[in-house]
């Protein structure tokens, strides 16, 4: 055949589609996991009284809690406000907050509740997070942040006040980060010595003694920092975990893994304890932007690639600012409605709690495509984000380290093209049982579940 005939029947075959994209290749290393994921759940901190609020209050709470899987954690929060000044107790401004905890409760028994303190890293504008009568150092208060001037005895005795009201109700505080975006104040040694001080208060008055995460720093450097103090303290048994939120730009997949690594260092798993999901904006009930969750997926792929541990997801429903939208919208007064975030949070906690993260490697570098790989039992479930907003891509996708039982995978996309909030779900057929050829849409989030030989470790 002569070059210019050649060249014909080429152009010819890309006109009728016959040319096929080329694909890339993924390689998913089942012969090396590693970390176990630990937590995943939901949060309340701010919207718990405004769940009080929904119309269909005990539907919200059944979409979340009632048979999901992997929800399993749940942060509520204490407030300066239950003592404004000494001896002043106005503990009722948790009667709607403990009312969902019941309901929610009630609907998922097992649900462990993670209090922190309800802060701001830069206090409450003027206000500092803690009342003047436990420290009463500057800061947002006016004047320098002084941790010599929190009365960590005192702050002790304030934390028992709410640990025992919430076990006197039933809804007992499982764990308990005390410094949350605060360590100016509440500074590494500060917090030892406020766990030792609630120790011994707990086992006093017969209040169970929550386990410790923290420091919940705001920055991951900030977490860095104060991990590092408190290796140097010596104190890392006082904590059963470290975690730490990602904002500024400090959240890179290299800090990350700093923070995991000195959290194994001393024998700790790290979490992130304030997740986005790419549903919040101020759209009034209207979906965000599609490219927002995309982002928010691909950029956390490299958090577990780095040994993250698990995550606490933020907001899982309106705080009753009705220009905010969430994964589950309504507005204050008003009847719930679920957003695509709400499914993709469902999919994701289903996929990862208890799971093993698996890692996952491209033939060659991929600038639009991020992949995250969960073991559990004999399932399978690689997470593929495709940030290319125009082409498809073809991916090979092989097994290195085991095999696949059966043919068929179950997938569920999300994609800029699709108004489909619950995702459009198909079946496919693996090539082999070691082979799996997949083609992701343009800007698109892919949930490719797969049955294996073996059960993960």
């Amino acid at each position: 055949m002569s070059i210019r005939l050649s060249l014909l029947c080429l152009a010819l075959l890309a006109a009728s589609g016959g040319v096929s994209h080329a694909q890339t290749r993924l390689l998913i290393h089942l012969d090396r996991p590693q970390q176990q994921i630990v937590v995943m759940g939901a949060d309340m901190e701010r919207s718990a009284a405004a769940l009080q609020t929904a119309k269909n209050k005990d539907e919200i709470i059944r979409w979340l809690f009632d048979g999901t899987e992997g929800v399993d954690y749940l942060r509520v929060s204490f407030n300066k406000h239950q003592e404004p000044e000494r001896d002043n107790k106005k503990m009722e401004i948790y009667d709607k907050q403990i009312a969902s905890m019941k309901q929610i409760k009630a609907v998922r028994p097992g649900i462990r509740f993670w209090a922190t303190p309800k802060t701001d890293f830069d206090g409450y504008g003027n206000e500092n997070n803690l009342p003047d009568w436990i420290y009463r150092g500057g800061g947002y208060n006016g004047g320098k942040y002084d941790p010599d001037q929190l009365e960590t005895g005192l702050y002790a005795k304030f934390l028992l006040d709410y640990l025992e009201l919430m076990h006197r109700n039933g809804v007992s505080i499982f764990c308990l980060s005390p410094s949350k975006e605060w360590s100016q104040v509440i500074s590494p040694e500060k917090t030892s010595q406020v766990i030792r001080y609630l120790k011994n208060a707990c086992r006093a008055h017969q209040v169970p003694m929550p386990i410790i995460v923290g420091p919940a720093s705001w920055s991951v450097t900030g977490g860095i920092r104060d991990l590092k103090q408190i290796q140097k303290l010596g104190d890392g048994s006082l904590y059963a975990g470290f975690c730490t939120h990602k904002y500024n730009n400090s959240g890179s997949e290299e800090n990350v893994r700093k923070f995991v690594q000195l959290a194994a260092s001393m024998g700790k798993r790290a979490f992130n304890d304030e997740a986005g999901m790419g549903a919040a904006g101020r759209t009034s009930g209207v979906e965000p932007d599609f490219g927002r969750s995309i982002s928010s997926f691909f950029n956390r792929a490299g958090d577990y690639r780095a040994g993250l541990a698990g995550e606490i997801f933020f907001e899982n429903w309106s705080r009753g600012i009705n220009s905010e939208t969430r994964s589950i919208y309504f507005k204050r007064g008003g009847v719930g409605k679920r957003m695509r975030a709400h499914w993709l949070f469902l999919e994701f906690a289903a996929t990862t709690m208890n799971g093993w993260y698996v890692p996952s490697l491209f033939g060659t570098p991929q600038e639009n495509l991020e992949t995250m790989v969960f073991w559990k039992g004999e399932q399978l479930t690689l997470w593929l984000m495709n940030q290319n907003e125009t082409q498809p891509e073809t991916i090979d996708i092989r097994l290195s380290g085991g095999r696949l039982s059966d043919a068929k995978a179950e997938i569920v996309t999300w994609s800029k093209d699709s108004q489909n909030i619950r995702g459009d779900r198909v079946e496919a057929k693996a090539a082999s049982a070691t082979q799996l050829i997949f083609e992701s849409k343009p800007s698109s989030i892919n949930v490719i579940r797969l049955h294996l030989t073996r059960k993960s470790r």
